[in-house]
């Protein structure tokens, strides 16, 4: 009888400690799937995110570059027609004018 009873409780203990780690692979499989989804999803929302930021960020430097270049034409358009008519000037005033220009009352 010692021998069955003995028999019985290495097996039980053997069967418990199988069961107990394939419960234990599950859970941890589970959990690790269940962590992983969770991350995956925020991640994918961050993504969707950063997309929407990136997009508008382009179109904003888009439109400064566009707005910026018509900007730096008018300029560079107002300072031609500044230095035409500074050329102008000098070629229609007469030249005694230029020498009291650089006259000075002391």
């Amino acid at each position: 009888m010692d021998i069955e009873f003995i028999k019985w409780l290495v097996t039980g203990g053997l069967g418990g400690a199988v069961i107990s780690f394939l419960l234990k692979s599950w859970f941890e499989s589970r959990l690790k799937n269940s962590i992983k989804h969770e991350y995956d999803s925020k991640l994918l929302e961050l993504k969707n995110t950063l997309d929407k930021d990136s997009a508008a960020l382009a179109v904003i430097q888009n439109h400064y570059r566009t707005t910026n270049a018509a900007g730096h034409d008018k300029v560079l358009n107002s300072i031609s027609y500044l230095w035409n008519g500074m050329v102008e000037l000098r070629k229609i005033k007469p030249s005694i004018l230029t020498i009291s220009d650089l006259l000075v009352e002391s």
